[in-house]
């Protein structure tokens, strides 16, 4: 996108045919003497006279300027940019001697650079054009002597412009007069002119000049660019009827106000769903100005205020960083949701910032827009190498930033809807089977998906079986509708008890359900989670049952095994039906465990007992004579746990 064209300086007839203010008599006999060596002045070394023409038409124009970006009422906001300007261009404007007698090339482009957007911003364009032409030439210094002189003495007369805007002598309401004198080509102030006051509501010279009052009315009374970007006349833009007030608008502002056109109005906030927009688009529903984030990247303040003024304004959090060091600390701390980043700046330039911010994981996804004045094709080409999601040319359109910054927020939005609903849609698939807190795990490092969808392998585990005894009457004497409400009420008191240890859900079949610990996830103590999910399933069975005899008079009861070993993890079945679940001969064991299991009983192999260290648990213990298990050709040793109130 090219940058806004910068208009030369008035010829003098046409600066006669536009209306010019009244002078003070000080403003008119002022004369300043630009520093220049011998060589460089004029033969008659006459003295530099104060254009009060062009002082005046310089008011004019930045004050226009001002009023389209923030607004007639804000007079606080344009007084901050005037002081805020003035103090960041003085002290560089008078280095510039010294980094040109040494010859310092990049010194003196980067210091043109920054007058060049700060002036550009704030409306003084034969100012910005000067600087433009010194940031170019900054490796040839031959006419540079010359140049700086011009500048000089234009920069002198934007000071002067600005103290008059400022002055409470012209229809402005006083307030305390600014500390920062106007600057003079000789090095120092120019001890006369009026000093920077508060800007008041406009005046009848303003009147006169075709500004209006308020900056509002009714639709039908705004100017043609307001209204084919469809803004209100109550949308507190400070813009109202009066043509004079705007300026014709260059080629890249047309691009700038058409793509902007689609943009909704202030009155309609884009980040709160109209009434009107049907459900299907929903979508792309806002999150509320209030809780977006924007980081502000630039080292010259004038414009890092104005473009966080148009921020705040739309009602969004701005923070602010002038360096790419302070920036990325930001990003780190912060997280914002959108990075405004400028690219000529000393130290990490706004390349290196986007590349760097899209290195990290953390931020990989936060959209960067690179804010220049550079033209080049190349330079474009770099920030898309480096990352950069936008470009914003400067000066910046205020329309035009707030629509890229609404279609990032709306791409973003999207982005995060969908990426919940596939998070919501895997939920759902892996708590059926594991644990609320490793679907979370899963969730957080989608690596760990992965692996379980790909895990077919051997490891350690500790696999438990719960049956429900006497399944088989109390089948025969309830009807079908009651056996599967019981038993939803069984399996769902054993799966919430099992994911409460962080147990895997295998397998429920019939009457009888599989829970592994230790997988897929090792865990060392799943000895120790198999048994506090056993205790705690037979005490939770006690209400159950107590609820089922008074109800249906049944005689039911619970039995548990657990066992310790190798098994195979994996999704086992056909093409068209498989299970993700475990097997093996520890498996098997644990099957036949619970088959010794009686009503009320936790029955141990001795390799699950050997897994325990905790000496309260041993209390509960006993040691059963070595039993016979189907498959196995040696008896088994096995242990059961007595259960109590106390345990």
């Amino acid at each position: 996108m090219m940058a806004l064209p910068l208009t030369p300086a008035l010829s003098q007839e046409e600066r006669e045919r536009t209306f010019t203010p009244a002078l003070s008599q000080g403003e008119k006999e002022q004369t300043l003497t630009p520093a220049l060596s011998q060589g460089e002045r004029e033969p008659e070394d006459a003295p530099f006279v104060v254009d009060t023409k062009t002082v005046a038409l310089l008011e004019q124009e930045i004050k226009n300027t001002l009023i389209a970006f923030i607004g007639e009422e804000e007079t606080e906001i344009i007084n901050e940019l005037v002081q805020s300007y003035k103090e960041s261009t003085r002290a560089l404007i008078e280095s510039l001697r010294e980094t040109v007698a040494q010859g310092d090339a990049n010194a003196l482009a980067q210091a043109m650079h920054s007058l060049k957007s700060s002036s550009a911003h704030l409306g003084a364009k034969r100012l910005a054009e000067l600087s433009k032409s010194l940031e170019s030439k900054a490796n040839d210094m031959t006419d540079t002597p010359a140049q700086l002189a011009q500048l000089e003495v234009e920069y002198t007369h934007v000071c002067l412009a600005l103290d008059r805007l400022t002055s409470s002598e012209r229809d402005f309401a006083k307030s305390p007069q600014s500390n920062t004198p106007p600057y003079s080509p000789q090095g120092g102030t120019t001890g006369e002119g009026p000093q920077g006051g508060a800007l008041s509501p406009l005046g009848e010279k303003e009147q006169a000049l075709g500004i209006s009052g308020n900056g509002r009315g009714k639709d039908e009374n705004l100017g043609e660019r307001e209204q084919a970007l469809g803004l209100s006349g109550n949308s507190g833009n400070g813009r109202g009827k009066d043509e004079n007030l705007q300026t014709t608008p260059s080629s890249s502002q047309n691009e700038a106000m058409s793509a902007a056109t689609d943009t909704p109005t202030h009155d309609k906030s884009p980040f709160v769903p109209n009434s009107e927009t049907p459900s299907s688009t929903t979508i792309l529903c806002l999150p509320e100005p209030s809780k977006v984030k924007i980081l502000v990247i630039d080292d010259q303040p004038y414009d890092t205020l104005l473009i966080s003024t148009y921020l705040r304004e739309e009602g969004f959090q701005v923070i602010t960083a002038n360096s790419g060091i302070e920036a990325l600390d930001l990003v780190t701390t912060q997280s914002p949701n959108i990075v405004l980043s400028d690219v000529i700046m000393p130290g990490m330039n706004g390349f290196e910032v986007c590349q760097t911010i899209k290195a990290r994981k953390q931020s990989v996804l936060t959209p960067v827009v690179l804010v220049t004045s550079l033209e080049g094709q190349e330079d474009r080409i770099k920030g898309l190498q480096a990352g950069a999601d936008e470009f914003l040319s400067k000066p910046i359109n205020r329309e035009e930033l707030m629509a890229r910054v609404r279609s990032l927020l709306r791409y973003q939005h999207a982005r995060a809807q969908l990426e919940d609903a596939h998070k919501e849609q895997l939920r759902d698939m892996f708590k059926r089977y594991i644990s609320p807190k490793w679907v979370d795990e899963i969730l957080e490092n989608p690596e760990k998906a992965e692996i379980l969808a790909d895990q077919q392998n051997r490891q350690e585990a500790v696999i438990l079986f719960a049956d429900l005894r006497g399944f088989t009457s109390m089948s025969e004497k309830l009807r079908p509708k009651q056996v599967v409400a019981l038993l939803n009420e069984f399996f769902t008191m054993l799966t919430d008890v099992g994911y409460h240890y962080d147990g895997t859900i295998f397998n429920m079949a019939g009457d009888c359900l599989l829970i592994g610990f230790g997988v897929p996830f090792f865990q060392n103590d799943a000895a120790l989670r198999a048994i506090y999910a056993a205790t705690e399933m037979l005490q939770e069975f006690r209400h159950l049952y107590t609820s089922w005899r008074e109800v249906y008079d049944v005689q039911v009861g619970l039995g548990i095994g657990i066992n310790k070993g190798e098994i195979i993890i994996g999704n086992v079945g056909s093409p068209t039906y498989m299970n993700y679940t475990v097997i093996g001969d520890t498996v098997n064991v644990a099957s036949r465990l619970v088959g010794v299991a009686k009503r009320g009983e936790i029955i141990l192999s001795d390799s699950v007992l050997k897994a325990i260290s905790r000496m309260d648990i041993w209390e509960h213990i006993e040691t059963l004579p070595p039993v016979t298990l189907k498959g196995k050709s040696q008896p088994q040793q096995v242990y059961k746990i007595t259960i109590n109130e106390s345990f």
